[in-house]
């Protein structure tokens, strides 16, 4: 696994952290909770370092990311490096594939989403260049398990006008996306994984829909803590389907809120900053 790899699957989680000279630096160490960036982590050698407590002298990596996230996490097995006991499931496996800012038609398409480098490699976005693949030739996006964090596939998005516009590995329909910290955020229900990245980006958890409908929605929203604020947030086109999935969810939880773009607009339209106020608006 890859610093960046490790990052994106760590972000997931709602844990804030970066890559810095080929390893991933934790803002809060998770055995003194030092927040000064002091946690180290080295996938490529399997070791941990906190430099504010000492931790991680005598353990390796992968153990204690098995032990703090559980299946919160995937660690892919490697000819080098520490070994995981996890299976690679089938629909997981990698791919050969180069960062997006490699392929220049692919980083003009995400410049135009306002999608930097920085964030792209963060959420884990690739080309595939795999002959024969099902994405290949397809921007590619890791998606994770709402709940537990956990890899379940990915999804490839055309950027040069293929036919059709998504293709998938996914093998279930199930809530996907992007968690924060605290349980009191608001999570947004959005369409699209671009549209979670949006409102994950502006601070938000973010429950990516992929289309309109969802049979896991209402069971969803039973799940999801009470003190949770609920926002629907759809394209500015699908006002009826926002209302119909906030029926659906009024039948589980007492309170949800639709968040209605301008038509032709949706979430990934948005700077972090704008989408911030504008969902924080809607729950006021």
């Amino acid at each position: 696994m890859t610093p960046e790899e490790l990052q994106a699957q760590l972000t997931l989680t709602g844990i804030v952290c970066e890559v810095r000279r080929g390893e991933v630096y934790v803002e809060t160490c998770w055995f003194c909770a030092n927040t000064r960036w002091n946690l180290q982590l080295d996938p490529a050698h399997g070791r941990f370092n906190c430099w504010a407590c000492n931790a991680g002298k005598d353990e390796r990596l992968d153990h204690v990311l098995q032990e703090r996230l559980g299946g919160a996490i995937y660690l892919p097995t490697s000819r080098r490096g520490p070994q995981s006991n996890t299976a690679t499931p089938q629909h997981v496996i990698a791919f050969n594939h180069l960062s997006a800012d490699k392929v220049p038609i692919a980083a003009r398409f995400l410049s135009r989403r306002g999608i930097a480098t920085h964030v792209a490699k963060q959420y884990g976005l690739v080309v595939c260049t795999e002959p024969n693949h099902r994405l290949a030739h397809r921007l590619v996006l890791p998606v994770s398990d709402f709940w537990t964090g956990q890899l379940v596939g990915h999804l490839g998005r055309t950027f040069t006008n293929q036919y059709p516009k998504y293709l998938s590995t996914l093998q279930t329909r199930i809530a996907a996306g992007y968690r924060v910290r605290s349980w009191r955020t608001a999570c947004v229900l959005v369409e699209g994984f671009f549209d979670g990245i949006a409102v994950h980006r502006a601070g938000y958890h973010a429950a990516v829909l992929s289309g309109t409908t969802a049979p896991w929605v209402p069971e969803f929203g039973a799940r999801l803590p009470a003190e949770t604020p609920l926002v629907v947030m759809l394209d500015g086109e699908a006002t009826d389907e926002a209302y119909r999935l906030s029926w659906s969810l009024q039948m589980v939880r007492s309170s949800v809120h639709i968040a209605c773009l301008p038509k032709g607009r949706d979430p990934a339209d948005f700077a972090p900053l704008v989408l911030n106020r504008f969902i924080s608006k809607t729950l006021a």
